[in-house]
């Protein structure tokens, strides 16, 4: 099953914010499970309810205590999967420490851009640096404003919240790539 996106999450809970303005009784129902509003009357919960506690009530419906909960530990997992995806065919600089490829990114401003990417295997955590073509073959996009505000950097970015944004745009992207057949597959064809 595909992880939804931070973005489709939030959506939800907005939707939950407005059937819960109209009054919903499901919606109704479901804001209560937030121990602020369990013994609030029913005809009072329209005017309480903010974005912020729906977006706590997705979190619970997840398994977190609350959304900075729900979000830390998607982009972890994200920041995990995308560690666990090496695309082979590229050329890319590997490095064993952090430091040293941090150090590499530094002194490489120059044209093309390059990022810093993390790989693990099991154990095994290496550090790569990489350049636009095998971003975009990845799925992320290069051009994306978060990677300045991140140091391109992925591993420890600068702007945490500017990392969130592009793992979050990435999963999202995942939910637009066509669903495809292995090419050893034969179609029957009926006559």
């Amino acid at each position: 099953m595909k992880r939804l996106s931070l973005t489709r999450y939030r959506h939800q809970a907005a939707i939950l914010l407005k059937e819960i303005r109209y009054g919903n009784p499901e919606a109704l129902q479901r804001i209560q499970q937030l121990d602020l509003f369990s013994s609030s009357d029913l005809s009072d919960l329209p005017h309480l309810v903010k974005l912020k506690h729906c977006l706590n009530v997705m979190a619970l419906e997840q398994g977190f205590r609350q959304w900075a909960d729900f979000t830390s530990d998607f982009e972890t997992s994200v920041m995990d999967e995308l560690a666990a995806r090496y695309s082979a065919g590229y050329l890319n600089h590997w490095y064993a420490s952090y430091d040293e490829a941090k150090r590499l990114l530094e002194e490489s401003r120059e044209s093309p851009q390059r990022y810093l990417l993390p790989y693990k295997k099991g154990r095994q955590s290496q550090y790569y640096i990489c350049e636009a073509a095998y971003i975009r073959s990845f799925g992320l996009d290069p051009d994306a404003r978060e990677w300045e505000a991140i140091g391109y950097d992925l591993v420890q970015p600068r702007d945490r919240k500017a990392r969130l944004s592009l793992l979050d745009s990435w999963v999202e992207g995942q939910f637009s790539k066509p669903i495809t057949q292995p090419a050893n597959r034969r179609r029957e064809v009926r006559s």
